[in-house]
C-alpha cells in the first residue's frame, strides 16, 4: 500500500543520512586509523545498499550525500545512483575486514566479502556479467565462506552466523 511505500522510502533515507553523517565526520576525527577505516567501509556498504533498493524501487532518485542538503532536490539517473552504489561498495570492498578478523561480538557486521557479495549482485542487476563473476569467485574462493555440512543448519538457529552467512544481522 502507499503507507508502506512510504515508510519504506524514509527509513532508507533515515539510514542514508546516518551513512552520511558518519562518512562526513569520522574522516577528520584522529582515532585508530583500521577503526577508522572500518567505520567509513560500513557507512559506504549501508549507503550502497540502501541506494541499491531505492533504484531497483524507484529508478531515479535524489541523490544524498551530504548531511545537510538543499530542499526540493530533484531525482538523479539510474546511472548515477548506479555510479555511487559502485563507487561505495568498492570503498566499503577496501576498507573492511574479511568476516574471519570479527570476534564473535562482532558477528554481523559488514565484511570485505559482504561489499563484494553485494557489488556482484549490482553487477548482475545491471547485466554486467563479467564484474558479476569475477567478484563472485573471489568471495566463493576468498576461504571465508561454504556450505553448511548438515543442511537443515543453512536457514536456522544453529546456522546463525555460520559458514554460509556472507551478511547477516
Amino acid at each position: 500500500t502507499e503507507g508502506n511505500h512510504a515508510r519504506w522510502w524514509n527509513t532508507l533515507y533515515e539510514g542514508i543520512k546516518r551513512a552520511n553523517v558518519v562518512l562526513e565526520k569520522v574522516p577528520p576525527i584522529e582515532m585508530d586509523a583500521a577503526l577508522k577505516a572500518r567505520y567509513i567501509g560500513e557507512a559506504s556498504f549501508l549507503r550502497g545498499m540502501m541506494y541499491f533498493d531505492l533504484v531497483r524501487a524507484w529508478g531515479g532518485v535524489p541523490l544524498i550525500t551530504n548531511v545537510i542538503t538543499a530542499p526540493g532536490q530533484t531525482r538523479a539517473t539510474p546511472d548515477e545512483i548506479f555510479s555511487l552504489i559502485i563507487a561505495d561498495l568498492n570503498t566499503a570492498a577496501t576498507n573492511l575486514p574479511e568476516k574471519s578478523t570479527y570476534a564473535p561480538n562482532d558477528l554481523g557486521r559488514a565484511t570485505k566479502g559482504a561489499a563484494k557479495a553485494m557489488l556482484a549482485r549490482v553487477y548482475l542487476f545491471r547485466k554486467d556479467y563479467v564484474n558479476a563473476e569475477k567478484l563472485a569467485l573471489e568471495v566463493i574462493n576468498s576461504g571465508q565462506y561454504g556450505l553448511e555440512t548438515d543442511f537443515a543448519n543453512a536457514n536456522s538457529e544453529a546456522g546463525e552466523h555460520g559458514t554460509e552467512s556472507v551478511y547477516e544481522i
